[in-house]
């Protein structure tokens, strides 16, 4: 039975068996949930993960929650005061593994040849300003308390916060807040920190949710409306786009997928892409009808499904394959992305190519609304918009194809200015609090990225201490490393404890191991053994020496790395690097490997496509022409304008490739129909811009429109991928429109004359 027939007998069981499969979905929006932890944007078995889950075995966690406390003078009374009630009040959390502040750090000192482990801040604060004022003496002297929770200018201390696995942040985070609330202060405020970082992720996705689709949907309404002036012309497509969206989202939970920064684009992207087919078969409905005003209901319905289907499936396939791109991304939430939008397409193309005609055709025929001025019928402004481009176009193709390569050769240029940023931080605006916070710990208390490097071995080995020694020293003159820590800058501190300045073992490591460990259980005796236990275990056969970054930058970290690595590839007692920092920069290198394997997917697969539909094997290069200048100009424009690939706009490429081909087929089909019937290029040319040429604008026209609702955004990686997919289909549209048609003047490809699509 032909597909037409299939329409005409069934159309109502069509009407009804969409909207009740598309009901089957719903239960599972109920069930939605957030992703919290940015750090499952990459795979669990990537080396950096698996690394600094290994470290944070021996060692705990070192994620940390940074409250910085910032008034004109941090070492004031009521401000001590409000540190030491925080200290305790967080120390009694079962959620937190460790507290560090200026109540629980140590200052050692050497008292008549004795070692001494007093508070950094004794519990009783000071009463007079002469006490404050040798306070205030040691505390910029104590090697643990400097740069660590306490700024330089004394205006700023820091709680450290770490968190214990297992633990809810978002939760978490509120309870921590509330604390702050109950013991209140004149301090301003600053929360820093991963867990803070991931707790305001799934606060702006939610909001991102609330506000994103109602946005989206209005204007994508707007556009409709005042596209087709019918309430068919919104309804339709609009009914489309949401079955698509339920479908994906509803498909979530059953898969085991919760919402995050990057599938939160799934809803605005299908909102841009799936009412496109129910666009172009609206647009040749209403040609159709102009030509042949004699049609009835279903002869226009069925006339505008059976010219269409064809060049429907083949771009619903394309969009899908370039999508599907995604799927070789090693960012986990970029391959669900392209699963679901996929999917949700496949649905669109469905519900295009079933639903919306079997609608059409119990709907009456509505004549054209014609608008007249001085006695003449006006004619829209895009169709004289496409009248005087198909007359440019007729008689300068070889300019056209000249002045498109100049100008995606200078464009494209700024790709080599193009950088990679896989660095969270920078989600949020420059104004947000989190950059704000992640700014002043930077600069005040050594940097927000941990870099973690893992010792195995005898550490209380003199040999190996020493080499610990120089790698501090080195990584410290590093300019983008803000502070290193690690047992030997323990060890040495105690040696200044035990001995007096001048005396040879002074602010030295031991010659010995047993000296080593006799510092150790001397500093026990008298401290807390608790207080190295992130640098050093129990048996004293694994340390961590934790370099902390003071510069937010994911290239910049991968600097330090390759520093890092570099200064220690000799080392057979350095077993592995671990840490948040690694992770950040595994990320960025997923980011450009995610990049390269897609783009190359979708390119390939796409032209396969063109290839096999055109019967040709020029035909896949003829059409990838346009997106190959298209993605080198997107590239030199983000290179230019300082936008990095992230994590959002990593996924540009194939998306736009998905996209972008599809006007180029819709031009290719029309353009082929039309010089298979006896028509000059030139003429096949000015009849295609006139023709298919409205659809293929009001399509890109409302893919523009609907990633416009991406500008809302709470995430200035969304914000970015909203403008330049709106450039990025733009250049696609003006290829299709502008550059093929040249070219196919120019070139006069035989696929497009001597063979009659089937």
């Amino acid at each position: 039975m032909r597909s037409e027939q299939f329409i005409r007998k069934y159309r109502l069981a069509i009407i009804l068996i969409f909207p009740l499969l598309t009901l089957l979905f719903v239960f599972g929006l109920t069930r939605l949930q957030i992703e919290g932890d940015i750090n499952d944007l990459i795979p669990a078995d990537m080396p950096s993960r698996v690394q600094t889950s290994r470290i944070e075995k021996v060692f705990g966690s070192n994620k940390l929650i940074v409250i910085v406390l910032e008034s004109d003078d941090e070492l004031g009374r009521e401000t001590l005061h409000r540190v030491r009630e925080l200290t305790r009040a967080f120390e009694r959390r079962p959620e937190l593994d460790r507290v560090t502040s200026l109540f629980t750090l140590k200052h050692i000192r050497n008292e008549a040849g004795m070692m001494v482990v007093d508070p950094a801040v004794p519990p009783h604060i000071p009463d007079s300003d002469e006490e404050l004022d040798i306070l205030r003496k040691e505390l910029l002297n104590n090697p643990f308390v400097k740069g660590t929770v306490l700024s330089e200018d004394l205006r700023k201390t820091a709680i450290l916060l770490t968190v214990r696995p297992g633990n809810e942040e978002n939760e978490l985070i509120e309870t921590i807040d509330n604390i702050l609330e109950e013991i209140p202060g004149s301090e301003h405020i600053h929360r820093g920190g991963l867990p803070v970082v991931n707790a305001l992720i799934i606060r702006d996705i939610s909001r991102d949710v609330i506000y994103l689709l109602p946005i989206g949907f209005l204007l994508m309404t707007l556009m409709l409306y005042f596209s087709f002036r019918e309430l068919r012309g919104v309804i339709l497509p609009f009914s489309a786009v949401l079955m698509s969206i339920i479908i994906s989202f509803g498909l979530m939970p059953l898969l085991g997928w919760k919402i995050s920064i990057v599938t939160i684009l799934m809803p605005v992207i299908l909102i841009a892409v799936a009412n496109d087919y129910g666009i172009h078969l609206i647009a040749k409905y209403h040609e159709l009808r102009d030509r042949h005003p004699d049609w009835n209901n279903k002869g226009l319905a069925l006339g505008a499904f059976q010219y269409l289907k064809r060049p429907i499936l083949v771009t619903g396939i394309t969009t899908i394959f370039g999508i599907l791109g995604l799927m070789l991304h090693i960012i986990v939430h970029a391959r669900q992305l392209g699963i679901l939008t996929s999917i949700g397409i496949v649905w669109a193309v469905l519900l295009s190519l079933f639903f919306i005609p079997a609608i059409l055709s119990y709907l009456p025929v509505k004549a054209k609304k014609k608008s007249y001025r001085n006695g003449k019928e006006r004619i829209p402004l895009l169709e004289r918009l496409l009248h005087y481009l198909a007359g440019h176009l007729v008689r300068n193709p070889k300019k056209i194809i000249l002045v498109s390569l100049i100008l995606a050769c200078g464009l494209g240029s700024g790709i080599f200015m193009l950088k990679i940023d896989g660095n969270v931080e920078n989600f949020f605006r420059k104004t947000h609090p989190v950059k704000i916070s992640s700014a002043i710990i930077n600069e005040h208390f050594g940097g927000s990225q941990n870099l973690s490097v893992f010792f195995e071995g005898d550490i209380l080995d003199p040999v190996i201490l020493g080499r610990m020694h120089e790698y501090e020293k080195t990584l410290l003159q590093h300019a983008d490393v803000g502070d290193v820590t690690s047992i030997v800058s323990a060890i040495r501190e105690i040696s200044r404890g035990l001995y007096d300045p001048g005396d040879s073992l002074y602010n030295k490591i031991p010659s010995s191991r047993d000296a080593a460990a006799q510092y150790l259980e001397l500093y026990y005796m008298n401290g807390d053994p608790d207080d190295f236990e992130q640098l050093i275990d129990f048996d004293y056969r694994h340390a961590q020496m934790i370099v902390r970054i003071n510069k937010a930058d994911g290239y910049i970290i991968r600097g330090v790395v390759r520093s890092i690595e570099e200064l220690t590839q000799n080392d057979t007692a350095v077993a592995m690097l671990g840490g948040h920092a690694l992770i950040t920069s595994d990320m960025n290198l997923s980011i450009v490997n995610g990049q390269v394997k897609s783009l190359v997917f979708a390119f390939i697969t796409i032209a396969l496509i063109i290839m096999i539909v055109f019967r040709s094997f020029s035909a896949g290069f003829f059409a990838s022409l346009p997106l190959l200048l298209a993605e080198l100009i997107l590239f030199g424009i983000m290179g230019y304008a300082g936008v990095r690939l992230d994590a959002a706009t990593a996924l540009l490429s194939s998306l736009m490739i998905g996209i972008g081909v599809d006007y180029t087929i819709h031009f290719l089909w029309r353009y082929r129909s039309e010089q298979l019937s006896g028509k000059t290029p030139e003429e096949a040319v000015r009849n295609t811009l006139l023709g298919s040429g409205k659809g293929i604008v009001l399509n890109a026209w409302s893919v523009i429109v609907g990633f416009a609702a991406l500008i809302f955004s709470a995430f200035r990686p969304i914000q970015y991928f909203g403008f330049l997919v709106i450039i990025s289909i733009s250049v696609c549209l003006i290829a299709a429109l502008v550059l093929v048609p040249a070219m196919c003047m120019v070139w006069k490809p035989a696929f497009l004359e001597k063979r009659r699509i089937k």
